[in-house]
């Protein structure tokens, strides 16, 4: 769709388009039925819809990450083509893998907040790519919907099911805090031995 001026202000692809990208730290990438994108008459995209069997996956030599969805929505930051936030909704499915083990989150719904790009030592426009495939950490994430994770090191195994889980990751894309909120059950288990279960309110 073109404005008065003739200048794009909504796009859409359609028939299961992909998106990939290769940078120093490993591939990343991203499909869906159909993405929708609406751009700000300067140029810049404020919205990026993907509808319909969404999945995403980052991949290194450390790590690898995918993630799956029914709708995703991301909000870009003003006048720069970097995410902002991300709204996940129906069978929200996030699975990470490293060297010290495996983890994966089940929920209906989750926000995903991004931390700022930091200020560029040239006046050379942000592309697309530093925010879709150029590695901007996560902030924060929670889940708006009663949510399961589960764990895996060695031998342990921890499953953990909440009303609300909040995390928190530092300045290197770590997690650095999660939060379970409201009827929040833990089950570990090592090895062979009896699961231990804990309950709590927080």
């Amino acid at each position: 769709d073109l404005d008065e001026n003739y200048k794009a202000q909504h796009a859409v692809a359609e028939g299961q388009p992909a998106i990939q990208s290769t940078d120093a730290k490993g591939e990343s990438n991203a499909a869906a039925a159909k993405f929708e994108a609406w751009l700000d008459p300067n140029g810049w995209v404020q919205r990026i819809v993907g509808d319909g069997d969404v999945t995403g996956g980052e991949k290194s030599s450390t790590s690898t990450d995918h993630f799956s969805a029914s709708r995703v929505e991301f909000a870009m930051a003003p006048e720069h083509n970097v995410l902002k936030t991300m709204n996940a909704s129906g069978g929200v499915n996030v699975e990470s893998n490293d060297a010290t083990g495996t983890r994966a989150m089940k929920t209906e719904a989750m926000l995903v907040k991004f931390a700022p790009v930091a200020p560029r030592a040239t006046k050379t426009p942000a592309s697309a790519a530093d925010g879709l495939g150029g590695r901007q950490h996560i902030e924060s994430a929670e889940t708006l919907a009663p949510a399961t994770i589960e764990m895996k090191s060695g031998d342990e195994y921890t499953t953990l099911q909440a009303k609300q889980f909040v995390t928190r990751f530092n300045s290197d894309g770590h997690l650095d805090q999660l939060l379970g909120h409201s009827g929040v059950q833990i089950v570990r288990q090592v090895g062979s031995a009896a699961p231990q279960t804990t309950t709590s309110a927080e």
